[in-house]
């Protein structure tokens, strides 16, 4: 046994010394609900494994309450007389485990409780709603259980829960599916036609939640009037429903969303010129998703001449030596890309230009290339910590050493060069000595 101080905060709340007893260990003598209420808050889920403290706990309602919200706790630990809904309540209101054990919790409360607090429940795990309700719903419960698990950050509908024949007069009601909308716009999927297909309900819909433009009735779904309104409420729906969208919607939505708009069009709108050089021209990216048979030369070096990354999606220009030494030039890590690096990988010209952007690209260069005397200079003097990545069998060259801890002093813990500790030393005391007038000497 030893001594610690607890502190906690509560009703029960006061700092006290008590002695710490082994899991499993009865104790010979009773505590106060003030003590097990702080050694519970010091042990956690694991305080459930102590006899005594389950002895306490059936038997005071005090307790019940305090420790009904640490993990492990059971309504069947409490006595039957002692299992009021208010207890019920603060246990749900504090729940943590998984609906197996929700379930086991519900059927511990005794039947005149239980009704009361199916509500509380349904509120937390909706997918409840069919064991919990063996009736109809009612409207005012329904909307009491959707406004309450809305706020918890939930993507899932209510209204899909709902089994009973009787409650389709619900998914016809517009004020509880635009409640539902608020916990998700899936939720007008789960709604009647007749809402479906109500321009102005769905319209209030996709202004809560862009997602309800994915659950509209076919009369509206390419309805280009509807589609525009449906933008001015919310930008997000041109590409969204990019698919569904002709030639003006279309220009207009690649403006704004140029990869995710062009890559959702038709066949033939997306093969329009007018329409993905602007997409082009927003975002060089979405060259990813023009027509192969129309991605020239030209398109391919405009884009590349805004961003290096365009060769990582132009696959069929990727052998193109000009556009790599291009890239690379600008951006070295895009060795990286396995495609890039198959075809470029054992390219001196290349690999050169690559690891002089950024030397850590030496990383992604043929084994052969990792020990040439060119490459592994350019590299080296781009950044000493390439060394990490030279063949083993050079780098324990003086002279290569001196070159990368130059660069970066850190360079040195990849070293397994004999002069080591020497060159710690200089570099330590910033007196390295100068290169040789010959960069290649130490080869």
């Amino acid at each position: 046994m030893f001594l610690f101080e607890m502190k906690a905060t509560g009703p029960l709340a006061q700092t006290q010394t008590v002695e710490a007893v082994p899991a499993l260990t009865p104790m010979p003598f009773a505590l106060p609900d003030t003590t097990w209420y702080f050694l519970a808050d010091a042990l956690g889920g694991d305080a459930l494994a102590l006899p005594a403290l389950c002895t306490a706990l059936y038997s005071s309602y005090a307790l019940a309450t305090a420790l009904c919200g640490i993990e492990g706790f059971r309504m069947c630990y409490v006595a039957p007389a002692l299992r009021t809904e208010e207890l019920a309540r603060w246990a749900l209101q504090h729940f943590c485990g998984s609906i197996a054990d929700m379930r086991e919790l519900l059927e511990s409360v005794p039947c005149f409780v239980r009704p009361s607090v199916s509500v509380a429940a349904a509120c937390i795990q909706p997918e409840l709603i069919p064991e919990l309700f063996s009736g109809p719903m009612d409207k005012k419960t329904l909307l009491l259980i959707i406004e309450t698990h809305a706020p918890m950050g939930s993507d899932e509908s209510v209204l899909q829960f709902l089994r009973h024949p009787r409650d389709d007069h619900l998914r016809d009601d517009p004020e509880v599916v635009l409640a539902d909308v608020h916990c998700s716009g899936a939720a007008l999927c789960f709604a009647s036609r007749r809402l479906q297909g109500d321009r102005g309900f769905v319209l209030e819909a996709v202004a809560i939640d862009r997602g309800a433009i994915e659950h509209v009735a076919a009369n509206l779904r390419f309805d280009q009037g509807f589609l525009r309104d449906a933008a001015e409420r919310q930008p997000d729906v041109l590409w969204i429903a990019a698919g569904q969208l002709e030639a003006e919607l279309a220009a207009k939505a690649v403006r704004s969303f140029p990869r995710g708009a062009l890559c959702r069009l038709r066949e033939e709108l997306r093969g329009r010129p007018d329409i993905w050089k602007a997409a082009v021209a927003a975002d060089p990216m979405a060259i990813e998703f023009v027509p192969r048979a129309q991605c020239g030369r030209e398109v391919v070096a405009g884009a590349l001449a805004k961003t290096p990354h365009v060769l990582r999606v132009v696959g069929h220009w990727q052998h193109d030596r000009a556009f790599a030494l291009s890239a690379l030039s600008r951006e070295g890590l895009l060795l990286s890309r396995e495609s890039l690096r198959l075809i470029w990988g054992d390219d001196t010209e290349v690999v050169g230009v690559a690891v002089a952007q950024n030397g850590l690209a030496l990383e992604y260069a043929s084994q052969r290339l990792r020990g040439h005397p060119q490459v592994v200079e350019r590299a080296l003097n781009q950044n000493g910590l390439a060394l990490a990545f030279v063949v083993r069998s050079m780098r324990h060259f003086d002279g290569l050493v001196r070159v990368a801890v130059r660069q970066n002093f850190y360079a040195l813990a990849f070293s397994h060069c004999c002069g080591a500790v020497e060159i710690q030393e200089k570099a330590r005391g910033a007196r390295l000595p100068p290169l040789p007038s010959s960069q290649t000497a130490w080869w």
